[in-house]
């Protein structure tokens, strides 16, 4: 079986062909250069103009490597999915994004195929059960978590923090599956069963923070191939201007219970008041101008400084880099930002908390200077925390 599928990665995406051969390989080639898709076809994709590095050579993978399967969107279409593999069975997890131009149904039909695949060269470590339940369509897969059930996020950094995640939550097997550990789960009613699960062991202390976030950023559809999904985890430290921080006073952290937006009391007033002067016939309303995570607005700003963000970068900047005061050089005044000024809310990513090189300017790229003379190198931190 073959159908039209786009490969999507966060340095651009490419049209090709998927095709599920009879050997149980999933092999996505990509279209001839100088592809032209159909006007008339308003599900084909074409190449993207924006893209870095596009994907430009074929990829395969076993189905007896897959790990897990996640439905997703792709430009705000439900046409997309995320496979979850493990290569030749190696400790490393990767992942692979396609969107199918033939929309929802052209890929819920791939992956009949695929789980037909899967159940037949695995039944006992990764039994698939496609389910069309009402409106929304639902792919569970049941993984080899081991013999236990203590949940698990498995990491895969290569140094440029776009490698993969993989999420496992254990789950009692569904009697008759013939599955000896559990599921993960994806969409509609069962991601509160999931998330529920993951919060029963983020609370009983067998999932970290971090680990919880990255799994319900999974579960939500975020992921590291798409940077319009990318995963967001939250600002929680909110003193950036003291020697020395003190931990244990409340003072020092953010309050999680509201957005960046509704931090700072009034700029909170000024949000609504330019909510209620808009004329609806004019432009919608709106609270925020801004989003608290976009592609380049927040995550090729934030991560500058690493491989493929700055390509990306200068790639969007025509070539160069931006005027030097806009780009992320202090992690003090970036608070302040994103809690002062109308035009900024961002959130934070994943980055921020489990690759501090990304604050380091290793390659020694030239960022120019500010405008009171000050090169920009390295990130500017200034906090010291108490051992």
């Amino acid at each position: 079986m073959q159908c039209a599928a786009t490969f999507v990665k966060a340095t651009g995406y490419a049209p090709g062909m998927l095709q599920l051969t009879h050997s149980g390989q999933l092999v996505w080639t990509p279209r001839a250069e100088g592809y032209v898709p159909d006007p008339d076809d308003a599900n084909a994709h074409s190449p993207d103009p924006d893209a870095v590095a596009p994907p430009r050579r074929p990829r395969r993978l076993l189905a007896t490597q897959i790990t897990a399967v996640f439905l997703r969107c792709f430009r705000l279409q439900d046409c997309a999915v995320e496979i979850f593999f493990s290569p030749y069975g190696g400790t490393r997890k990767r992942r692979y994004f396609f969107a199918f131009e033939g929309g929802a149904s052209a890929r819920n039909a791939m992956l009949e195929k695929l789980r037909d695949a899967m159940s037949a060269s695995q039944p006992d470590s990764n039994v698939l059960q496609y389910m069309n339940k009402g409106a929304g369509a639902l792919f569970d897969t049941a993984v080899n978590a081991g013999n236990g059930y203590a949940p698990s996020i498995y990491g895969s950094m290569a140094g440029n923090g776009v490698a993969a995640a993989y999420v496992q939550i254990p789950r009692t097997p569904a009697s008759g599956s013939g599955a000896s550990t559990g599921y993960v789960y994806n969409y509609e009613h069962n991601f509160r069963v999931a998330s529920a699960h993951l919060t029963a062991a983020w609370m009983s202390r067998r999932l970290s923070n971090f680990d919880y976030l990255m799994a319900l950023n999974t579960l939500a559809g975020r992921g590291y191939n798409d940077l319009t999904q990318y995963p967001v985890f939250p600002w929680v430290l909110s003193d950036y201007t003291s020697p020395a921080l003190d931990i244990t006073d409340p003072a020092s952290y953010r309050d999680l219970t509201r957005p960046m937006g509704a931090l700072a009391i009034e700029r909170l007033k000024e949000f609504r008041a330019r909510f209620s002067t808009l004329d609806e016939e004019v432009m919608p309303r709106f609270l925020y101008g801004s989003h608290y995570s976009t592609a380049v607005g927040t995550i090729v700003h934030y991560l500058i400084r690493l491989h493929p963000f700055t390509r990306i970068h200068v790639a969007y900047q025509d070539g160069h880099f931006d005027v030097t005061d806009r780009l992320f050089s202090s992690v003090e005044y970036t608070w302040s930002m994103n809690t002062q000024n109308m035009s900024e809310v961002k959130e934070l990513t994943p980055e921020w908390y489990s690759q501090p090189h990304f604050l380091v300017n290793h390659a020694r790229y030239n960022f120019g200077e500010l405008q009171d003379g000050t090169r920009v190198v390295d990130e500017e931190v200034g906090l010291r925390v108490p051992l």
